[in-house]
């Protein structure tokens, strides 16, 4: 018989922190053992301190009324998952400095709203599952002169910050953004080796959106089962911070660098881990397709336009995937190719997928009104 494997142990049990952080953590078991006692998290008292700090908030919401609701049940969720201090100091910088972004960006745009007008052209959308080379790739592909990708500093910081301005300011973005880049491997040298983070560095869609507050940069740094991220509303955000950049750049506003805010003429790349949902297109962002595990495919002219591909390889109805790899009666990729298909008017292929369509809900133990389960409304 073969031998029986030894479980990984978790990663708190393998890697040793700094004396530092372990020092620093220990600072909520001097005061009775609850971190959250020397770093509270509340959603009210963050909001009253950035509307302060930037002079009320903004008229606007960037296309989602229900923004502030977001914000409020991530700050709940973050607050009820057991982070230790030094962790829940990291976050509560995230979440607050996320909200001010968010709030800058609002203003923005409501002093010109025109400059959501302009679709974006042609991103470079690249897409695989976690810890495929996704990343790697973007990083590759943005060193290609023709190709332009955010730095850190770029996407935390996409509006001059307005306590900058005069003798005495704040640093340049690219030096505060140290704070929640850098300082990663401050806290455990180790994630160097697994994902290296620098102010410097492009970043992807998950470091962008974080103003979202319903994106996945959130999930990934604590365990909240009862929050759920809403890919279409994150995307939509990711578009007005584009917005942006595009907007500084025909203003001729270069931030604190000579090259801050130079992206708007330059192809984007971008990654997504919903390559399915293909909400890019949802959006009306058409663009080249590039995967760690595919070929590169070119979208055509139209949103839905390269989406159903994804839906029938996934179903199994193309040919594309090994058998071992389809899944026939995924209801969310039955739903989506039968939603792609209606709204490109290919009605007679739509009818097919319709009856299929009908089984697979009729079996589903939940309603079934859009082709990701995170979803929280049907594509408008």
């Amino acid at each position: 018989m073969p031998e029986t494997s030894t479980p990984l142990a978790p990663m708190a049990d393998r890697l040793v922190r700094p004396d530092w952080v372990r020092r620093v953590n220990l600072m909520a078991g001097s005061v009775g053992g609850h971190a959250r006692d020397l770093v509270p998290l509340d959603a009210a008292d963050m909001l009253d301190t950035a509307a302060v700090a930037l002079g009320g908030l903004p008229a606007g919401d960037l296309g989602d009324p229900r923004w502030q609701e977001r914000f409020e049940a991530l700050v709940a969720a973050i607050d009820a998952a057991g982070m230790h201090t030094v962790g829940r100091l990291m976050t509560k910088q995230e979440l607050l400095r996320s909200l001010r972004t968010r709030l800058l960006l609002t203003a923005t745009i409501d002093a010109s709203p025109e400059v959501c007008d302009p679709p974006v052209t042609a991103p470079v959308i690249i897409t695989g599952p976690a810890r495929s080379g996704t990343t790697i790739l973007f990083e590759l592909l943005a060193l290609d002169p023709d190709l332009r990708a955010p730095t850190a500093a770029e996407a935390l910081h996409p509006v001059a910050l307005p306590e900058a301005e005069g003798e005495g300011g704040l640093p340049e973005p690219l030096v505060l953004s140290e704070c929640e880049q850098e300082f990663w491997a401050d806290v455990q040298p180790e994630f160097q080796a697994l994902h290296e983070l620098r102010s410097d560095l492009p970043v992807e869609c998950v470091t962008i959106t974080q103003g979202s507050f319903c994106g996945f940069h959130w999930n990934m740094i604590a365990s909240m089962d009862s929050w759920l991220p809403d890919p279409a509303v994150n995307y939509s955000y990711e578009r007005a911070v584009h917005d942006r950049w595009r907007e500084a750049e025909m203003a001729g506003d270069h931030g604190s660098g000579d090259t801050y805010y130079d992206l708007g003429t330059f192809t984007w790349p971008v990654t997504t881990r919903d390559p399915q949902a293909q909400l890019w297109f949802d959006r009306g962002w058409l663009g080249a397709t590039a995967s760690t595990t595919t070929r590169p495919s070119s979208a055509s002219s139209g949103p839905w336009s390269t989406t159903p591909a994804a839906y029938r390889a996934d179903l199994g109805l193309d040919g594309q995937l090994r058998r071992a790899r389809w899944h026939p009666d995924n209801v969310w990729s039955v739903h989506g190719l039968h939603e792609c298909l209606t709204r490109r008017g290919e009605t007679v292929e739509a009818g097919h997928i319709k009856q299929r369509l009908d089984l697979a809900v009729a079996r589903a133990d939940v309603p079934i009104e859009s082709s990701c389960y995170c979803r929280l409304e049907p594509a408008p």
